[in-house]
């Protein structure tokens, strides 16, 4: 039996490469030097936007190891670790 397709299912692989894309840019900001010469106004903005690409490395990363596992049907439950206050609760 044929499985039905989705036009979300169809987009996936597209949205994969596209995610792929953003990383290769992002590694591209964390790799530029930064100057020098740059004043220290300017440079918090340029270490605020090499942390941001980091962030979305990880980020992007993230959702192609989801999409990846939801094309091959694997179903991955996350631990969800407690912090805080929840840590020393007692589940029922």
């Amino acid at each position: 039996m044929a499985k039905k397709s989705t036009y979300y299912q169809d987009t996936i692989p597209k949205l994969i490469k596209r995610y792929k894309m953003v990383i290769d840019q992002c590694l591209l900001v964390l790799e530029e030097e930064i100057d020098k010469n740059i004043a220290d106004d300017k440079l918090y903005n340029v270490l605020k936007s090499k942390r941001m690409a980091s962030e979305d490395i990880k980020f992007y990363a993230k959702e192609i190891d989801v999409l990846e596992n939801e094309i091959n049907g694997i179903h991955v439950t996350e631990k969800v670790e407690k912090t805080g206050a929840e840590a020393f609760t007692v589940e029922k």
